[in-house]
């Protein structure tokens, strides 16, 4: 048992090297099934990791070839009728023909139509008919159980595979949509390890392993347009690595963040919705990363140089259009609440020099002089 588990890992090792996202696949499904038989059910987490992985970049590819929305199956059959075509050429327009004249000649005189019963019987047939009746009958009820064995699969739910010892089958996430198979595996992976943790003790190899966890989780939630989640998991997956003591010094550590954080903004761009994540946050963390990125820059250390520079140029544009929005905001709050007319009063008091009453109510107060003025008589003549 031991040496094939150890055949299968090496084997899903080369093929991931290779490429082959297929065939590795199908070994890690195979060697999660392997383990889940073992004494105890030990299931190795990390080949739960490898197994969602690989999933992950087959739905990546099957996104980046269909455009989404095309299973495995519907993917296969075009591709086999494409080939077909193309091998085949004009040679099945010729088979195609001779099919038609070899159908005319061998029809047989007495016509079926759906739904309807043979009209015309021969009466010689006797118990040739008759046996040619059960013979069609017992042919019928084939192809009914063949039907509905096919209406079966179509119906079956992976959850339903389960074999005599009550254990689901990891084969079976080789089935259906990459990304959702992705998803339940990674929560399987992050449940083994808790489980593997002391309660409330979370150490800190465990820690690297889960940050892993939901960066994946991050990348999948961007490919299903989930990105308030993905915004959520990227965070959390940099937590992780800020508090996890397995790097040998920090400049890996901060490489880490980086590329996650990365990620993050990216997640971000796309988030319309602030209610769980505040637009001061969503600067702190354009500031944090535009320093590690000029950081890694000047210190030569980028794969690639170019790259991150028009990245860092787009997260000086995001502060940019961060600041103008919070400005925008921050001006339409004022005008909201100021008094217009009482502007337009101040206004007109500094421009004619003195002070008047701003309201009906204080103009009643001002002293009335108009009874101490006296007019003059006018003369005698």
């Amino acid at each position: 048992m031991d040496k094939a588990i150890k055949t299968l890992v090496v084997e899903g090792a080369k093929y991931t090297a290779n490429s082959d996202l297929a065939n590795a696949s199908k070994c890690y499904a195979e060697l999660l099934d392997l383990e889940s038989k073992t004494a105890g059910n030990a299931i190795n987490p990390d080949h739960v990791m490898l197994l969602a992985s690989c999933l992950y970049q087959l739905g990546v590819e099957k996104n980046d070839m269909f455009g989404g929305g095309m299973d495995d199956s519907e993917g296969e059959d075009d591709d086999g009728q494409n080939e077909d075509w193309v091998s085949d050429d004009g040679q099945d327009d010729e088979d195609a023909d001779n099919k038609d004249t070899e159908g005319k000649t061998d029809l047989n005189s007495t016509l079926y139509q759906f739904d309807q019963e043979e009209e015309d019987e021969d009466p010689t047939d006797g118990e040739d008919g008759d046996e040619q009746a059960a013979i069609d009958e017992e042919v019928y009820d084939g192809e009914s159980e063949l039907e509905q064995d096919n209406s079966d699969n179509e119906n079956h739910d992976p959850e339903d595979d389960i074999d005599e010892e009550g254990l689901i089958s990891y084969v079976d996430y080789l089935e259906g949509d990459h990304f959702q198979n992705t998803l339940e595996l990674l929560q399987v992976a992050r449940i083994i390890y808790m489980e593997n943790c002391d309660t409330g003790n979370v150490d800190s190899v465990t820690k690297l392993k889960l940050s892993a966890i939901y960066d994946l989780l991050g990348d999948v939630d961007q490919e299903v347009e989930d990105f308030a989640t993905a915004v959520e998991d990227y965070k959390q997956a940099i937590d992780y690595i800020k508090e996890t003591d397995e790097f040998e010094n920090e400049n890996e550590r901060e490489s880490k963040i980086l590329t996650t954080s990365l990620k993050l903004i990216e997640a971000l761009r796309w988030l319309t919705d602030y209610s769980a994540f505040t637009k001061d946050k969503h600067k702190e963390i354009l500031n944090s990363t535009q320093i590690l990125l000029k950081k890694r820059i000047d210190t030569g250390s980028s794969m690639d140089k170019e790259d991150d520079e028009q990245q860092l140029k787009q997260i000086e544009n995001d502060i940019e259009d961060l600041d103008d929005e919070n400005a925008g905001s921050k001006k339409r709050k004022l005008e909201e609440s100021i008094d217009t007319e009482a502007l337009k009063k101040i206004i007109l008091q500094k421009a004619m020099g003195f002070d008047f009453a701003s309201s009906e109510e204080s103009a009643k107060n001002v002293n009335d002089l108009s009874s101490m003025v006296f007019k003059k008589k006018k003369g005698k003549k």
